[in-house]
């Protein structure tokens, strides 16, 4: 099932075997395009949906609690390379980013709900990233896929805006190929 437009923002899964377990939900893909770049691993037996599925959920009842201080920040590099750094590169542990610690900057992404890709299915063992931030009435989606080699990550970057009420019955709906009129390009 395809919800939303790959060349903006969208939601893609599917199931190849339902299960009864709701910890388990159904095997499958799912994976989020944002800005005409997917993030996930499309396999029929890429993971179990359900943290998946259960990240969708915590998503739409938190909504506009997915904030920190630096989402704001204008440079969605400057944002990703901080992330990568304080989470994957242990030569930049000892480093400030937006004024916090690593450790600081882990925990406001952990507390606030920051990371919605990896979310603990086998679903972005493509090393894919979605980073969700509440901005008022808007919500500005950071992605970026992590290939091992901070030089190219870069290229892995997408970012989109949309409305927060947008967001959330885009999140619900079922309308595959609508574009919710608040992205910007």
């Amino acid at each position: 099932m395809l919800v939303g437009n790959p060349s903006t923002l969208a939601i893609e899964s599917s199931i190849t075997q339902p299960y009864e377990r709701l910890s388990q939900r159904a095997l499958g893909f799912f994976i989020l395009h944002v800005e005409g770049k997917s993030y996930g691993v499309r396999s029929s037996e890429a993971t179990l949906l359900a943290c998946s599925f259960d990240a969708v959920r915590r998503r739409i009842v938190r909504r506009g609690k997915h904030c920190v201080e630096f989402g704001s920040e204008p440079s969605a590099a400057k944002i990703v390379d901080a992330v990568h750094a304080a989470m994957y590169d242990e030569d930049r542990q000892g480093e400030s980013f937006f004024g916090m610690a690593a450790d600081e900057l882990r925990e406001a992404l952990a507390s606030n709900e920051i990371v919605w890709a990896p979310d603990g299915d086998a679903a972005f063992d493509d090393g894919g990233h979605v980073l969700q931030f509440d901005q008022g009435d808007r919500v500005r989606l950071i992605a970026f896929r992590n290939t091992g080699n901070p030089d190219d990550i870069l290229n892995t970057l997408a970012e989109a805006w949309i409305g927060a009420d947008e967001f959330t019955g885009f999140s619900t709906t079922g309308k595959t190929g609508s574009r919710p009129s608040g992205l910007r390009r």
